[in-house]
C-alpha cells in the first residue's frame, strides 16, 4: 500500500508539474508574442515619424526658399518703377509670410510650453517684436530707394526728353 501511495503521489505531483510547466510555457509564448507585436508597433511608429519628419523638413525648406525668393523680389523693386503703396504692401506681406513661417516652425516648441493661450500669446508677441525692427528698416530704406529711383527717372525724362 505504501508503495502504491508513493507511486500515486509521484504520479499526481508529476501531473501537477506537467500542468504547471505547460502553463508557464504558454504564458512565456504569449508574452513573447506580445513583445514582438509591441516591437513591431514601435518600429512602424518610428518609421512613420521619420517619414513625417523628412516630409516636414522638405516642406520647411521649400517654404523658406520661397520666402527668400519673395524677399529677393521685394528687394529688387528699386530697379522697377512701383508705387510706394505697392512697395509697402509687398514689404508687409513678405514680413507677414516670414512671421507666419516662424510661427509654424516654432509651433512644436510653443506647444511644449504647456499649451496655455497666455504663453502662446506672449511668445508670439516676442516674435513679432523681434521682426518689427527689420520690417521698419526695410520699409524705410526701400521707400527711400524707390523714391530716389523714381525721381532720378523723372529728372532724366524732364532734362533729356527723347
Amino acid at each position: 500500500m505504501y508503495q502504491l501511495e508513493t507511486q500515486m503521489s509521484d504520479s499526481i505531483k508529476n501531473e501537477k508539474t506537467q500542468k504547471a510547466t505547460i502553463r508557464q510555457k504558454t504564458k512565456y509564448e504569449f508574452e513573447k508574442e506580445q513583445l514582438v507585436k509591441d516591437h513591431e508597433k514601435k518600429e512602424a511608429a518610428h518609421a512613420l515619424e521619420e517619414e513625417t519628419s523628412r516630409r516636414n523638413n522638405l516642406q520647411y525648406s521649400l517654404i523658406f526658399l520661397g520666402i527668400l525668393l519673395f524677399f529677393g523680389l521685394v528687394l529688387s523693386l528699386g530697379f522697377v518703377k512701383v508705387s510706394p503703396t505697392v512697395t509697402e504692401g509687398l514689404i508687409f506681406f513678405a514680413f507677414l509670410l516670414l512671421f507666419e513661417f516662424l510661427l509654424v516652425l516654432g509651433n512644436p516648441y510653443i506647444q511644449g510650453s504647456k499649451g496655455e493661450p497666455i504663453y502662446k500669446l506672449l511668445l508670439n508677441a516676442i516674435l513679432a517684436g523681434a521682426i518689427f525692427p527689420a520690417h521698419a528698416f526695410f520699409e524705410k530704406h526701400l521707400k527711400k530707394d524707390l523714391l530716389n529711383n523714381n525721381l532720378t527717372k523723372l529728372s532724366t525724362i524732364v532734362i533729356f526728353p527723347n
